[in-house]
């Protein structure tokens, strides 16, 4: 499936509201990064399957808890970006993990059923140039 990326510009915006959501006074930039995660990197268990309902008709599906999967993500500045995920639970909903270069950046939900549902993650700070976002499995099966 897909995730998108979006840049963070806010004139009174602080660490704190980013990271508790209690608020977002923000506007986005006019560029989208926008990955399929077929086209990243697996590990463990991980596997590509055909899939005519994901975005490039290809997904990643997290079978184990040794699945992961990781790309690497380039900026052009530095600052505080969403994570857009588009993923579905396996059996039931699921909630997994988010890192990005090395350090947990929060959790994702993974909705139970056939579509694809969005997951936000707020407040992920990147460094300008090259960044590795990573998604491990925490509870359950789930594709991405």
């Amino acid at each position: 499936m897909k995730f998108n990326i979006k840049k963070v510009a806010a004139a009174f915006l602080s660490v704190a509201m980013l990271t508790t959501g209690s608020a977002q006074l923000s506007v986005f930039a006019q560029q989208t990064l926008k990955y399929e995660a077929e086209n990243g990197t697996l590990g463990g268990s991980a596997y590509i399957q055909t899939d005519s309902s994901a975005s490039g008709s290809r997904s990643v599906s997290f079978s184990d808890s040794s699945c992961t999967w990781s790309q690497t993500v380039t900026v052009s500045e530095s600052g505080y970006y969403k994570i857009k995920l588009y993923s579905r639970g396996e059996g039931s909903n699921k909630i997994n993990n988010l890192s990005v270069n090395g350090s947990n950046a929060g959790t994702f939900s993974s909705a139970n059923g056939s579509a694809y549902k969005e997951s936000t993650v707020n407040g992920i700070y990147l460094k300008k140039g090259q960044n590795t976002v990573k998604i491990t499995m925490s509870w359950g099966y789930f594709t991405l």
